[in-house]
């Protein structure tokens, strides 16, 4: 049962010369229970998507389409009809958990806070904040504790925790594991993943790295200069890539390399400025299969009812 459902987004934030179209067209869809991973270079719409996913698009940014959440439009509704849908409809990890919470106020006081739309006594609350603590698999004594006593994963684990606690239908984790050791981001996506088992949450994942999404994502979606070039299961897109951008960001995992280099592969060039997006192929300029016709605008090419590419050559 689809959960998110966006249709021809588009987002443009005000620039110098005129309007910079971070996202073009962009159409998603998450099911229920289902974690859908969001891949790309810097630069490609990745965190614009996040945003406009909770309705949190900066001031001066416009966008045009739609985003249906649980039977909402977000871009239809005022501020008071989002702010009600943030917490237990979707909530957000950022990449920065520092950021995310207040360095003059204590866990238990934060976890207690973001509780503010239950009508709740202080003392629920903080038994409620002690059990989401336990979920993330954190002891009640980092309750009495502020941020900056914390490492950097136990950070990122009360900022999951944080989002957690009204239970969302669909959590929304930007770039969640960014800055932690192996091992702490491997605990970190071992929770999400246990989200879908023990909560039936769905997760929309933004991430750079193709290995996390193999590892714990049902599909994939591949963004390039704030269109999508690539969708489909993740061993559709992994086994069988149909677009030349998706071919590069795989060749360019350093795990999927064969054997020692001395340096790690790159794709040339750089992504188009999106203040005058190209007419055509926007990775055509930087793709080695590249044609004349790449200059046009390119067919999203259906290869299976889920695995789609947005190029001249899918079929090819």
């Amino acid at each position: 049962m689809t959960l998110l459902a966006v249709e021809r987004l588009c987002v443009a934030y005000p620039g110098e010369g005129g309007p910079v179209h971070a996202l073009r067209g962009v159409d998603l869809r998450v099911d229920r229970g289902e974690i859908v991973g969001v891949v790309g270079e810097s630069g490609c719409g990745k965190s614009t998507l996040a945003s406009a996913l909770l309705g949190l698009l900066p001031p001066g940014a416009t966008a045009e389409g739609r985003v249906v959440l649980d039977g909402h439009d977000l871009l239809a509704l005022p501020e008071r009809g989002r702010r009600r849908l943030r917490g237990p409809t979707v909530s957000l990890v950022s990449q920065d958990p520092m950021g995310a919470l207040s360095p003059v106020l204590t866990v238990a006081e934060q976890l207690c806070d973001f509780q503010h739309n239950l009508r709740l006594s202080r003392r629920d609350r903080h038994d409620r904040a002690r059990e989401a603590l336990g979920s993330v698999g954190l002891p009640d004594a980092l309750l009495a504790r502020f941020p900056h006593e914390l490492s950097g994963g136990q950070r990122q684990r009360v900022a999951i925790a944080a989002a957690l606690l009204n239970r969302p239908a669909l959590l929304v984790a930007d770039e969640p594991t960014t800055a932690l050791d192996v091992t702490t981001e491997a605990q970190v996506l071992d929770l999400l993943g246990r989200l879908r088992g023990d909560a039936g949450t769905a997760v929309v994942l933004v991430t750079h790295h193709l290995g996390v999404v193999g590892a714990l994502c049902d599909r994939v979606v591949v963004l390039y200069a704030g269109e999508i070039v690539e969708e489909g299961r993740v061993e559709e897109v992994h086994d069988d890539p149909r677009h030349p951008y998706t071919r590069a960001l795989l060749a360019c995992d350093p795990g999927a390399l064969a054997a020692r280099a001395r340096r790690l592969p790159t794709i040339p060039g750089r992504p188009p400025g999106l203040a005058a997006p190209p007419p055509g192929c926007s990775f055509a300029p930087r793709c080695p299969r590249a044609l004349g016709r790449c200059l046009t605008p390119p067919p999203r090419v259906r290869l299976s009812p889920s695995h789609a590419a947005l190029c001249h050559r899918a079929l090819a």
